[in-house]
């Protein structure tokens, strides 16, 4: 059963199967481990908003052709720096808005699509 927040969104759809997906085989294939599931999850929703949002802002600066080669491009790039692998990743993306001076817009990217899902979804 589809919920209301996903009904006659398609652009949600397909990465909402992803998820649901990933989710599915962890709990197959894990069984149960929760902190495992908790991190790949976690990993999933950065990486939606991280390529999602992002390559629009990053792909004329970069001639990036998709969001998987700017994901492989950045992890490259920032994979000798500190922090765990996610935190590079993470951290690489905002070294890169920073540089193109690009974080002001990304920020207001994210508020543009939380204000919007939270007045579309709203109940008053």
């Amino acid at each position: 059963m589809e919920s209301e927040f996903f009904r006659d969104k398609t652009e949600l759809q397909a990465p909402s199967r992803i998820i649901r997906d990933n989710i599915l085989f962890i709990l197959d294939v894990v069984h149960k481990n929760r902190q495992y599931i908790n991190k790949h999850f976690q990993n999933s929703m950065s990486n939606y908003f991280l390529r999602n949002f992002l390559f629009s802002l990053l792909s004329p600066f970069k001639k990036y052709k998709n969001e998987n080669k700017m994901n492989m491009a950045i992890n490259i790039k920032y994979k000798n720096t500190e922090g765990a692998n996610y935190m590079r990743l993470i951290n690489g993306y905002v070294k890169e808005l920073i540089r193109y001076d690009l974080l002001s817009q990304y920020r207001q990217m994210l508020s543009e699509a939380i204000l919007k899902k939270n007045v579309e979804y709203s109940h008053d």
